[in-house]
């Protein structure tokens, strides 16, 4: 089964904490998990599979920078959609 790179922004939030807690749960095939967010949070730690994680911050640029190698740029639409039936569908 092939594995995934995951990053999630905003790791130590409501929503990032909910995002791991799913590919967790779901058995998402995570080949490294990647927690990142803002300087404010930088430092603290998030669990994955028994594994802690302390999450870096991540600046304005270097967040670009991770979106262009992926041909995002400042005038590409990004659409995200999830529920609690379909989550898996913004990746």
């Amino acid at each position: 089964m092939k594995e995934f790179k995951v990053a999630v922004v905003g790791a130590t939030g409501l929503g990032g904490g909910t995002m791991i807690g799913a590919l967790e749960s779901m058995g998402f095939p995570v080949s490294n998990l990647i927690p990142l967010a803002s300087p404010r949070s930088a430092g603290k730690t998030v669990n994955f599979r028994g594994q802690p994680y302390v999450v870096p911050a991540v600046s304005k640029e270097a967040f670009e920078a991770l979106l262009s190698k992926s041909g995002v740029g400042p005038d590409t639409t990004v659409v995200l959609y999830g529920d609690t039936n379909n989550w898996f569908a913004a990746w």
